[in-house]
């Protein structure tokens, strides 16, 4: 078996074999290990002699594995051309590609081109501006469907005026929500409700949600000894590599100059964001743009890398430590596979917890664009796998008459996707 993510399965304690084609997970206590098996950095099974082969083998072309394609050609950042395999368990039906061509592309712009021109049936990735132009184009359509990305700012809970819970919820009252998912996410997404997005477990629908509301702002300053505004100013970073984080960085900006908080805005690599920010929080910045998707199926995830007291190597960025919620969320974990329903409420007062302390303001859960042609029947996304589309459903409709063709793909270089969750969260 090869782990994507070992760590994941800390809670795994032995393995027997029991046959074959069989094995029994022994655990060391009831965890939900059917969301840690089903995310995209779970468990996977691996051929022994291929894995001994070690990282290099399969970086240059060779595959070892139990799916549908075979690999025929890999030319790396360039293409990558898969055969189907006739003895695949799964079987095939009339109408399944017996090739797919993927075209390996660094540029959303190129995507588009290939796209609009007939080139390729489906891009991964265009950018978010062409999305309504691409929907509207007779030959084409835009799957929009949920994922599990959102955008958090976290709120420097160390450094003063933001030390105050007071502050934090007038910056929380201050975002401007509804333009950021205008301008950043050309609307599509939509506003959090805390910091797990909706479809993950456990994401509250009636958790309390903060709105654009600058009056309620400037009375939660004044409350806090501000009346006038802040004395100094506030530094804001994101990553230069994240556009979206580009485009409503200045809209923050621009709000919370109405209630007299000035904000100095540093675009920096994402590598220098994290360096800056793991440093002492008395010299961080003061807002912290982050992008987070969940390694697990589960919003455990999400509250435990972003809040829960650990330090290192989580993302705790607003350096708010409570050991209350700690208890919390640790407790519904541990209870969550046996008893969902107490999980739950647990879940919800931990959520509720961070909330109304704002070490973090929840700005938008963005959705999943995939455009293909309309000839490309039986897709389904799943938001479990990021970065994944599923080839082996898809046919392809033709024309009265047409013999059936090879489907191509342009997506970017899924290798530079992982590469990127490894290195700079936000890419």
């Amino acid at each position: 078996m090869g782990l994507g993510a070992a760590y994941l399965l800390d809670v795994v304690d032995s393995i027997d074999v029991l046959d074959n084609l069989t094995v029994r997970l022994n655990l060391k206590w009831a965890a939900p290990l059917t969301r840690v098996l089903s995310a995209e950095a779970g468990m996977w099974i691996m051929s022994p002699k291929s894995a001994d082969k070690g990282k290099d083998w399969f970086e240059q072309g060779n595959e070892a594995g139990t799916g549908p394609w075979k690999l025929e050609s890999y030319k790396p950042r360039e293409e990558v051309v898969m055969t189907r395999f006739e003895d695949y368990w799964g079987g095939w039906q009339p109408g399944q590609f017996n090739k797919v061509d993927i075209k390996i592309s660094t540029e959303e712009s190129v995507e588009r081109q290939m796209l609009e021109s007939g080139e390729v049936d489906i891009a991964t990735r265009v950018p978010l501006e062409s999305i309504p132009v691409l929907n509207a184009t007779a030959n084409l359509v835009v799957y929009a469907s949920p994922s599990f990305y959102n955008y958090v700012a976290f709120l420097n809970t160390k450094k003063p005026p933001l030390d105050n819970v007071l502050v934090r919820q007038a910056i929380s009252y201050a975002m401007p929500y509804d333009d950021i998912i205008t301008v950043a996410a050309k609307g599509y997404a939509t506003q959090s409700k805390g910091p797990v997005p909706k479809g993950l477990y456990p994401h509250q629908d009636t958790l309390f949600q903060y709105t654009h509301d600058l009056n309620k702002a400037k009375q939660l300053l004044a409350q806090a000894g501000y009346p006038n505004g802040i004395n100094r100013t506030v530094v804001l970073t994101y990553a230069a590599e994240n556009p979206n984080e580009e485009l409503f960085a200045p809209l923050i900006k621009f709000e919370l100059q109405k209630i007299g908080i000035n904000v100095e805005i540093r675009s920096i690599p994402w590598v220098e964001q994290w360096a800056l920010a793991k440093k002492d929080p008395a010299s961080a910045q003061d807002i912290f743009l982050l992008l987070w998707w969940p390694s697990l199926n589960d919003g455990y995830d999400n509250l435990f890398s972003m809040f829960h007291s650990e330090t290192s190597p989580f993302f705790n960025m607003g350096y708010w430590y409570n050991s209350t919620f700690d208890d919390l969320i640790d407790t519904a974990y541990a209870t969550e596979a046996l008893d969902p329903v107490k999980a739950n409420d647990m879940y919800f007062k931990a959520q509720s917890m961070l909330v109304e302390s704002a070490p973090a303001a929840y700005l938008y859960d963005a959705m999943n664009l995939v455009p293909m042609s309309k000839s490309i029947k039986g897709f389904v996304d799943n938001a479990y796998y990021p970065f994944v589309i599923f080839l082996y459903p898809l046919t392809q409709e033709q024309a009265t008459g047409a013999a059936p063709t090879p489907t191509a793909l342009a997506p970017i270089l899924r290798l530079q996707h992982l590469m990127s969750e490894v290195a700079t969260r936000d890419v």
